[in-house]
């Protein structure tokens, strides 16, 4: 690498997905000189000597300069502790945080270089939040819409045509496409330490550089499309991990959790509501979730374009009492009271990186609770 210390780091956590990864760093390799002086750090989640040997072929292949790569293989520890562990590696002067199943466009790099030069020749700092919508499915469904016009995972379409100084706040720090400068990253105490949970991290990260007075400012042109296609199935089950993860963080870090929910999400009061809810809407609860499992079938095609968009709304709209149900039962099962696998809402989804935690989780929680 020609400069001792790159301009920007780029570092992605990673395990067992090397097709993903492979077309992550392609989109990296790909990158013009405008780019600038960067490095990219993988961060693989658990040996994997193939995966390893791919990650450095693509990028050989397509041009990658070999000085600009690292590889790292750790322990099995989750996504948030590599990125954790990654974070001394780096060297740059801007840290850009990215999800392995990313595809940077031409340009992107230097969009968040560019953002931040000029952020810094005016003596000011900001968290950069790029472009990463769902790639378009082939066939989309309904709910394909739906994730993409509401805000069910993220909030893009809420994002456009907005002034390129509006703060969004730290709700809006997505950690799969997103940029900071090193030192204050460092200063606020750098990539959250939590292991083995899903979910809230970037935010956390997010919160305390918003407390050091950070906006969190868009840059559309920073555009990395997002290669992740949810079920129905799986989202429900992605609400399950947030609620657990929720719990977990409130441990850590209250005032966080304090401030992005409003209240104390460990009191007990909160789990005897949540218990309450899940009782008394346990009827409609299991009737929207036999419809909501239908949407993976039911292709966007057959709307009207004119309708789709209301249409996307009823959507997220019938799921969000379902959603809830799930964040309810994870948060439950985390403080020691899991819901019966029988009784349940969310669904059970056939074991996957992405989604095999909850019976782990159950367990390790009922035997907690067994222990108290």
């Amino acid at each position: 690498m020609a400069e001792s210390e790159p301009s920007l780091s780029v570092m992605i956590p990673t395990h067992a997905r090397p097709e993903a990864l492979e077309r992550c760093l392609g989109g990296l390799a790909r990158q013009d000189e405008e780019a600038g002086s960067h490095e990219v750090l993988v961060g693989f989640d658990g040996p994997d000597p193939d995966g390893e040997a791919a990650a450095r072929r693509i990028w050989l292949t397509l041009g990658g300069d070999p000085e600009r790569l690292r590889i790292v293989a750790f322990p099995r520890c989750g996504y948030i502790a590599v990125r954790n562990r990654l974070l001394p590696m780096l060297r740059g002067r801007f840290v850009l945080s990215l999800n392995d199943d990313v595809v940077p466009e031409p340009g992107f790099l230097a969009a968040h270089r560019r953002a931040h030069e000029q952020l810094a020749a005016a003596g000011r700092a900001a968290v950069v939040v790029g472009d990463s919508r769902f790639v378009a499915a082939p066939a989309p469904t309904l709910l394909d819409e739906a994730l993409d016009r509401t805000g069910m995972v993220f909030f893009w379409h809420a994002m456009d045509g907005h002034d390129p100084e509006h703060d969004w706040g730290f709700r809006h720090c997505f950690g799969l496409n997103v940029s900071m400068p090193r030192a204050e990253l460092l200063a606020a105490g750098g990539m959250p330490a939590v292991a083995d949970a899903y979910g809230y991290d970037d935010i956390e990260f997010g919160w305390r550089l918003a407390r050091r007075g950070l906006p969190v400012l868009h840059r559309p042109e920073a555009r990395a499309p997002h290669e992740h296609r949810y079920r129905a199935a799986v989202l429900l089950q992605r609400e399950w991990r947030l609620g657990v993860a929720a719990a977990r963080w409130a441990r850590i870090n209250p005032a966080f959790t304090g401030e992005l929910f409003g209240r104390d999400i460990l009191d007990p009061a909160e789990r005897d509501f949540a218990r309450a809810f899940l009782q008394r809407e346990r009827g409609d609860l299991l009737r929207r979730r036999e419809r909501f499992l239908e949407l993976d079938h039911v292709p966007a095609a057959g709307f009207d374009p004119a309708v789709l968009p209301l249409a996307c709304e009823l959507v997220a709209d019938h799921a969000r009492p379902l959603r809830r149900a799930c964040w309810f039962e994870g948060l439950l099962g985390e403080c020691g009271e899991p819901v019966a696998e029988g009784d349940a809402i969310t669904p059970t989804v056939a074991a996957s990186p992405a989604t095999s935690e909850r019976p782990r989780f159950a367990a390790a929680a009922a035997a907690a609770a067994a222990s108290a």
